[in-house]
Parts: C-alpha cells; structure tokens; sequence
C-alpha cells in the first residue's frame, strides 16, 4: 500500500507538471500575439524564443505614434521568474523590471500590485504587462505635462490611472487572462464613482451544462438601467468589486433602454464570446423588456461546449429576466 500511495502520488505529480507545462505554453502564444514576438523571449540581450521553463521577458513597447520619453534610455522590460508549479499552484511568480524610471517607492508600490493581483489558476502576463503599460503611460504623461506647463504653474498628476481626452480620470480592467480574447476596458472614473449611478443587481443561481467541464458556469446578473452612465457603472461595479465575475473567461452583455426623450439605445458586447452578444441582444428583442442590462459571465470548464453555449447563454440571460421579474 505505501508503494502504491507513492505510486499514485507520482503520477498525479507527473500529471501536473504536464498541465502546468501545457498552460504555460499557451501563454507564451498569446504573449506573442499581443506583444508581438520581437518583444517577448528568455533573454533580456538577446531575441530567444520564450521557453515554458522561464524566465520570460517581456519588452513594453510604445503606442502607436508614441514618441518615447527622454528619460528612457533603453527599453522597459518586464522579466517574469515563474514559479515551479506556475500558473496553477499559489505561489505567484516573481516580477523584476528593468530600464524603468521609477521610484524605488513607485517601484515597491508596482511591484506589490502585481504580486498581490495573483491567484491560483491565473496566467499573469498579460495583465503584468498592462499594469506596467498603465504606470508608464502616466509617468510619461506627467513628464509631457510638466515640460508644457510654464513655471509659475503647479505641476500635479495621479498616478494612480490614465487621463482621458477631456482630462477626466480612466480606470482600466484588464482581464486576467489574454487566452480567451477579451478586450481590456476603460472606465470614466467620474462616472462610475457617482453613487446615484451605482446599481442593484439580482444574480442567477451557477447554472453547470450537463457534459461540461468541472469548472464550467453560467450566472446572469440583471439591473435596471435608464441611461448609458448606468451601464458603465453597472458594468465597472462586477468587474471591480466582484472578485469572481473579474475572473470570468467571458462576461458578455447586452442593454436597452429608452432616453427620457424617446431615443431608443440598444447595444451589445461579447467580451471574446463571438456571437453572444448578439443572443442576449435577440433575448432582450423577444422578450420586449427595456431600460435593463443583462450580463452573463461563464467560466470555461476545459471541454468545448459547441453552439450548445448559446443555447446556455441565453437560457441563463432569460433565468435572470424572470427572477428580476422582468418577464410578463
């Protein structure tokens, strides 16, 4: 029986390195895609493929048209020392930045945000990077800022979030994983700290498809909503405030309302679910319900549902409709 025991811990062992080995892999491709394959390797000098084993080394590039700031003087580049049972164990990886001009408290301060955003079961790439992204662009905007501004003018700028075109603070949401396609979103941070745009959800029971994956759920969160700053605080609040729903492999949506005046708005989104959007959309048309927002956040379970997922996502979208009491 020992010898059995240490048998079967082995292979489960085996088992989980091949898993680890398998996600780490996948990362490695949508690192590629999103930062480009020039930018991402094993070497900080050198162009080397990226390996599942690491180090992974992530050059930030500019936005498009961007010029680089002057006190850059080589590229800022995100090494990533991943853990020996990363991503699935809990011991997070450990992030290093290099040629950043920084801080040492911003640097501290950076540093603890990213560690801290990790979980068990998370690829932290992508998000690493865009945190990185978020604190470069401020650091160049304060920089651009000040060189414009004449010297009898206070030079002030948070670093805590982006500026819009119009001044106003934005607030990003970067999904924790860049394997399922979702968009990072930008919030008006004006609009969705306004308490008189906040809203009450009612949330679905987990719904699990029969023949699905362990992990696989659906859960439909409904509000009421007449104009577009309830949508964006709605949407802002189960991103931010909800730790589960943030981690969701997709949070598709769709609203309609009518505007004081009588203009009709309707839209949708699938949040890298091609085509779900575009069913709750048809849910909210045939069911004739207004001035309300469903969302419908799934959890991949790791078996391909087919198009049995929009059989699903609009059956949980309607669960929803009928426990706010919206359905006649």
């Amino acid at each position: 029986k020992p010898l059995q025991y240490l048998s079967n811990c082995s292979c489960t062992s085996v088992v989980s390195e091949a898993m680890a080995i398998e996600r780490r892999v996948e990362e490695i491709d949508a690192l590629l895609a999103y930062y480009g394959e020039e930018n991402v390797s094993s070497s900080l000098v050198t162009a080397t493929l990226a390996s599942p084993g690491g180090p992974w080394f992530v050059r930030l590039g500019l936005p498009p048209g961007e010029e680089p700031c002057a006190a850059e003087v080589a590229v800022p580049t995100l090494e990533i020392q991943l853990a020996n049972d990363y991503p699935l164990g809990e011991s997070p990886p450990t992030p290093v930045l290099h040629n950043f001009t920084l801080s040492p408290s911003a640097r501290a301060e950076l540093l603890s945000e990213m560690v801290e955003a990790y979980e068990a079961d998370m690829e932290v790439g992508i998000l690493w990077g865009e945190m990185c992204n978020d604190r470069l662009s401020t650091m160049r905007d304060m920089l651009r800022e000040s060189k414009e501004m004449s010297p009898d003018k206070d030079v002030s700028a948070s670093d805590d979030g982006r500026n819009g075109r119009n001044g106003s603070k934005v607030r990003s949401f970067i999904p924790p994983s860049g394997k399922y396609g979702q968009p990072i979103r930008h919030f008006n941070e004006e609009i969705i700290s306004c308490r008189e745009n906040r809203r009450t959800f009612l949330s679905t029971d987990p719904f699990r498809p029969p023949r699905s994956g362990p992990g696989e759920l659906f859960v439909a969160h409904v509000c009421e909503c007449t104009r577009f700053e309830h949508v964006q605080t709605a949407l802002a609040q189960l991103l931010f405030e909800n730790k589960k729903v943030s981690k969701a492999s997709h949070n598709m949506f769709a609203y309609s309302m009518t505007l004081s005046d009588g203009t009709k708005i309707k839209d949708n989104d699938d949040d890298g679910e091609g085509g779900s959007g575009a069913k709750l959309a048809m849910l909210l048309e045939l069911t004739k319900v207004d001035n309300v927002l469903v969302v419908v956040s799934r959890w991949f379970g790791g078996l391909h549902l087919g198009n049995s997922r929009f059989k699903y996502i609009a059956q949980v979208g309607r669960d929803g409709l009928e426990k706010a009491g919206l359905l006649k």
